[in-house]
């Protein structure tokens, strides 16, 4: 799944279907710090590579303020934000302009799209919760990294974790 000599240079743009990494449809602000926090750890140039952003329109006022860098696409419905994403993904053109790319999410409905960024020799990285990563996705991706499930919220966070 992951081959850790694999050279880590070239143009970067991450994918992230943030409901899916979150682990809910409307992630209050702490959770998105918290994720925000994971990926800063497994994605070493995070806060450079370009992101784009997806998620339902309900959640996507709190999402643009923590992602104001982003470009953001919303779209409603069970897989809405799968949806959007893909259509970014699919404008083969924009996409041979990245060397890597990254996709934080867990959903098999990406593997096709994931595979064929692979074939046409873009690295391919997917970032999913622990137990959530779609075995097609495993598949197809060059490399996998799995964040930690998220716990508690921010109710049970005393002053953002300091105690």
């Amino acid at each position: 799944m992951d081959n850790p000599t694999c050279p880590r240079t070239g143009r970067h743009r991450m994918f992230m279907d943030i409901e899916n990494v979150a682990g809910e449809a409307l992630p209050s602000p702490w959770r998105l710090e918290k994720v925000k926090r994971e990926l800063r750890t497994i994605v070493e140039d995070f806060d450079s590579a370009p992101q784009v952003v997806a998620s339902n329109h309900r959640a996507m006022k709190t999402i643009a303020f923590h992602f104001p860098d982003a470009l953001l696409r919303q779209r409603s419905g069970p897989d809405g934000a799968d949806d959007a994403l893909l259509e970014e993904m699919a404008d083969l053109r924009v996409m041979a302009r990245y060397d890597r790319i990254t996709l934080c999410s867990g959903d098999g409905k990406f593997a096709e799209a994931i595979a064929q960024l692979g074939g046409m020799g873009i690295e391919t990285t997917v970032v999913s919760v622990e137990g959530r990563l779609s075995k097609r996705l495993a598949i197809a991706a060059h490399h996998v990294r799995l964040m930690a499930p998220l716990r508690g919220g921010a109710l049970t966070e005393p002053f953002g974790g300091a105690a």
